[in-house]
Parts: C-alpha cells; structure tokens; sequence
C-alpha cells in the first residue's frame, strides 16, 4: 500500500484483481528492495536520538511509482529500483512470463511513488527522479 514502510529486502508484488469479484487474476513478483534508499539518491538521510526523546520511525517511499491502466489491460508502471515494466497477461494464465507480457527498461534511476505513466497518441512518458523519459510505439 501506499505509505507503506518497506525495509531493505521488501517484497513488491503486483496483484491485478477482477473488479467485480475481487479474484486474483495475476501476481507479478517485482524486484526485490536492494536498497533502502531510492535509485539514483546520492543523498543520506540520518535521523539522531536526543536526549529524553525516543527516534522516531520514519515511512519510506512506495516501491512503486502511481501505475496506468491503457485501454487493453496493459499496466505501465516505475520500480524504485530503477527498471519501468509493462505488464499484461497476454493469454490470460495467471501467469506473467516473456516478452509479450513482462517488458521492461531500466533507467537506473528511481520513479517515484507520486510519478505516473502519461499516456497520448502512440506515445507514453515518465519522469524519474533524474530525467523524462518518452516511449513512443
């Protein structure tokens, strides 16, 4: 869920559910958190303990960025880790494997929680914490 504290080690699945009956219709098993900090964050941020006062916890990021839905079924959609996936089960399984239904790029750079595939005409774009990328078909 979103906002949820995910730890070094995460597991970051993706469940498709049928929207009348809540049924699974598809898992995809995502990259597992390798860091706990974002891809591409050179930037460390350490919390202190004072006196009397107790470190707070703190929540980070999604491991996901916010995913879009084209009109086919396909999910586009950023991994903290640095790869963006496309992801459609293609023959209907239950089960996402080859080319045709799990592509992916790696930027090598996060996409954010609040980053959210655009899609237009024969085209789609996300931003990552470092740069636009624009897909086109």
């Amino acid at each position: 869920p979103i906002g949820q504290q995910v730890m070094k080690g995460a597991p970051t699945d993706i469940y498709a559910l049928d929207a009348q009956t809540g049924e699974v219709q598809w898992i995809f098993h995502g990259p597992t958190q390798k860091h706990k900090l974002q891809k591409g964050d050179d930037n460390i941020v350490a919390m202190g303990q004072r006196a009397s006062q107790n470190v707070r916890g703190t929540t980070l990021p999604n491991p996901w960025s916010a995913p879009t839905i084209d009109s086919s079924g396909t999910v586009f959609i950023g991994s903290e880790e640095g790869p963006f996936f496309s992801l459609r089960d293609e023959n209907g399984d239950g089960v996402l494997e080859g080319g045709n239904e799990v592509s992916t790029y790696d930027a090598e750079a996060c996409f954010a929680g609040s980053s959210s595939p655009a899609i237009g005409r024969q085209m789609m774009a996300i931003a990552s914490i470092d740069a636009l990328y624009v897909f086109k078909r």
